[in-house]
C-alpha cells in the first residue's frame, strides 16, 4: 500500500475505533511486526530520524542502518530527517554521528548529512552535463589504479553526485 492509502485506512480506523492504527500497534503488538507497522504510519522525516536513533541505541552502533539512511536518501530528505531528529530528540545529529562513527564512514555520513549531494537527483546525467567517465577514471585512480586506496576520492564521489549520476559512473567504471 502507498502512504496515502495507509493514511486513508488510518482515518477510517480512527473514526470507527477512536484511536489511530499507530496507537493500536503500539499497544497490542510487539517486536519486529510492531516496529514495521509503526514505521508505515510515520512520515518520511520521522521514520528516518527514528531509524537513526534506533541505530544509535545500545552498545555500539548499527552502521548498516546509518549507511542506509545517509546514502539512500536525497539531500532534501536528509535535511528533513536531521531537523526532525534534532527537534524530537533535542540532540545534535552531526555530533551524534561523529560520536558513533569513525574515520572515513564518519566523513561520508556527515558530508551527506550536510546536503552536499547534487540537487539534480531526478534528472538524467546527460541533462546536467555530467562526465561519468571522468569520475570513473578518478575512482579507478584512487582505488585499483594505485597501491592502497584513496578513500577521499570515493567519499567525494559518493557524497557529491546524485544517485542517477552514480549509476552512470558505475556503468562507465564497469565498461572501462
Amino acid at each position: 500500500r502507498t502512504k496515502a492509502q495507509l493514511d486513508a485506512v488510518d482515518m477510517l480506523y480512527r473514526e470507527r475505533y477512536g484511536c489511530s492504527l499507530r496507537q493500536y500497534c503500539d499497544k497490542e503488538l510487539g517486536g519486529d511486526l510492531e516496529e514495521f507497522l509503526t514505521f508505515t504510519q510515520m512520515e518520511q522525516d520521522e521514520c528516518d530520524a527514528h531509524m537513526l536513533r534506533e541505530a544509535f541505541d545500545g552498545i555500539g552502533c548499527n552502521k548498516d542502518i546509518v549507511v542506509e539512511v545517509c546514502v539512500g536518501r536525497s539531500s532534501e530528505r536528509l535535511a528533513a530527517a536531521r531537523t526532525y531528529y534534532e527537534a524530537f530528540y533535542d540532540e545534535n545529529l552531526m555530533d551524534r554521528l561523529r560520536s558513533e562513527l569513525g574515520s572515513d564512514l564518519e566523513k561520508l555520513c556527515t558530508t551527506l548529512m550536510k546536503g552536499c549531494r547534487n540537487r539534480a537527483q531526478d534528472q538524467a546525467p546527460a541533462a546536467v552535463d555530467f562526465d561519468a567517465a571522468g569520475v570513473a577514471a578518478q575512482l579507478y585512480a584512487g582505488g585499483e589504479g594505485k597501491w592502497g586506496t584513496d578513500e577521499g576520492a570515493f567519499i567525494e564521489a559518493l557524497s557529491s553526485h546524485s544517485q542517477a549520476e552514480l549509476a552512470a559512473v558505475m556503468a562507465a567504471y564497469d565498461s572501462a
